[in-house]
């Protein structure tokens, strides 16, 4: 006998299908909008495949990663929100991807080291491609969600990691992750949003 108000696994489905779809609906609109911010600003056609979007327990976020790609060196763009709901969104740029954006911005970058200006673009990015996925998740859920400025992190993967996760455990238990490729006619960047949402205080 099943206790009263307990979900039926029909019901359990169901719930599972609508919150996959309305990932779905964030990661590819976020991703457009991210696209068309980018194009604007570097001057050239971004084009984006279809975004992955799913939910992961923060203490799983390292299993995303290969073991030997936890201690490679990567960058993080931090930008916290509030509003409605409140909470941080991480842009995750592996490889060489921050000189390649670097380099769609007509910014020189040469080895892992960034100056001023780099860490200046590159939080400037940040704030683009996460003020387009914070957009495209207010619309959906009707909220008003304000963007603070972004912060900057060069670290190993694993630290990165750690950091998020220790950080958002105080809140919740999940991450949602958005994979997507973008592609100029010359670059080509794989980028990962990880938004983590808080109780607004």
């Amino acid at each position: 006998m099943e206790a009263e108000g307990a979900m039926t696994a029909l019901e359990a489905l169901e719930l599972t299908a609508q919150v996959s779809a309305a990932l779905r609906k964030i990661g590819v609109v976020g991703a457009q909008n991210a696209a068309a911010a980018l194009s604007q600003l570097t001057g050239q056609e971004i084009t984006v495949t279809m975004p992955t979007a799913f939910m992961v327990p923060l203490i799983e976020l390292p299993s995303l990663y290969p073991p030997a790609a936890l201690e490679e060196l990567a960058v993080a763009v931090y930008v916290p929100f509030e509003g409605d709901t409140a909470g941080s969104l991480a842009l995750l740029l592996r490889d060489d991807q921050p000189q390649t954006i670097l380099s769609l911005m007509g910014v020189p970058a040469e080895g892992p080291e960034f100056d001023e200006l780099g860490v200046s673009a590159l939080r400037e990015v940040g704030n683009i491609v996460a003020s387009a996925y914070l957009n495209a998740l207010a619309d959906l859920a009707g909220m008003t969600i304000l963007p603070a400025p972004p912060g900057l992190a060069q670290e190993t993967i694993a630290a990165i990691l750690g950091a998020i996760a220790s950080q958002a455990m105080l809140h919740d238990e999940y991450s949602l992750v958005v994979q997507v490729h973008m592609s100029s006619p010359d670059h080509r960047i794989a980028p990962e949003m990880m938004l983590l949402p808080r109780p607004a205080s």
